[in-house]
């Protein structure tokens, strides 16, 4: 699935959408620029040498299923007078996934940032250094989302966390209050079993899984797991208040997080929450 956006530059909008978590651009619409027969752009550009060359290498270096051998031997034809090659036959005989098109109103042609940056110095060089300013902004926007969001899940993390402590300092751990040691057993144990509940793995069980993760189970959780663990910290407490086994409160906790999971992944006022 693809989220579509739109930029603007000298005059042109250009679509753009996230194809596999990658940046995509219409060059269909950057096309435009240079003529309004944006079909022949696209032949002319696919049909220079110097372009070929440059997407062989792209998709020899991103793609371990580029039919490098066929894309080879059509690339020896270059200059006779037979020579004839478009997009889709590029795509569909290399299997190529650089460049993707689409058929419809709202279709077009589809490359992959590198290649859109490599079609606008071929298109025009002024075009090329706006469609550059552009990028980048977009690239600051998105960071900033997901600065944004970030910040969102860390509040999320923490809303509830004193209640939830409290809790298990006063109704669990007041007899070992003269042993650091296993009132520390004590909280980590309560740690694991909402983790355990939520995520479905303890939080050393996480790191041994993904020792190249920087940060902790709950830096690697979903904006709605977050949200969901800290509604259960708040009943973990007030279960342990009632005097609950921990086998029962993980049994609870278990369900009523399930429950809420799914309710927040289709919940539209949640999902405008995450994206404001």
């Amino acid at each position: 699935m693809s989220e579509q956006k739109k930029i603007s530059v000298l005059n042109t909008n250009i679509r753009s959408k996230k194809i596999n978590g990658q940046d995509y651009f219409c060059i269909t619409d950057i096309a435009k620029f240079s003529s309004p027969k944006t079909s022949d752009v696209l032949r002319n550009y696919i049909k220079n040498r110097s372009n070929y060359e440059f997407l062989m290498e792209w998709e020899q270096f991103h793609n371990p299923n580029f039919n490098y051998v066929q894309m080879d031997a059509i690339r020896k034809d270059f200059g006779t007078p037979t020579f004839s090659l478009s997009i889709g036959e590029w795509i569909n005989k290399g299997n190529s996934i650089g460049i993707e098109t689409s058929k419809g109103r709202y279709g077009g042609t589809y490359a992959h940032a590198d290649i859109t940056l490599q079609f606008t110095t071929w298109v025009s060089p002024k075009f090329h250094v706006y469609f550059i300013k552009e990028f980048q902004y977009l690239k600051e926007l998105e960071s900033n989302l997901e600065l944004k969001q970030w910040d969102l899940r860390r509040e999320l993390s923490k809303a509830n966390h004193e209640i939830h402590t409290d809790a298990i300092q006063e109704y669990l751990s007041p007899r070992l209050t003269q042993n650091s040691k296993q009132v520390i057993l004590v909280f980590a144990s309560e740690i694991d079993l909402l983790n355990q509940a939520i995520f479905g793995m303890t939080a050393r069980e996480f790191k041994q899984q993904n020792p190249d993760f920087k940060g902790n189970l709950r830096d690697w959780a979903s904006t709605e797991q977050l949200a969901v663990l800290n509604n259960m910290q708040s009943l973990n407490a007030g279960m342990i208040e009632m005097g609950l086994s921990q086998q029962e409160r993980f049994q609870i906790i278990f369900q009523r997080s399930l429950k809420e999971l799914n309710i927040l992944k289709t919940n539209k006022a949640f999902d405008r929450l995450k994206n404001k």
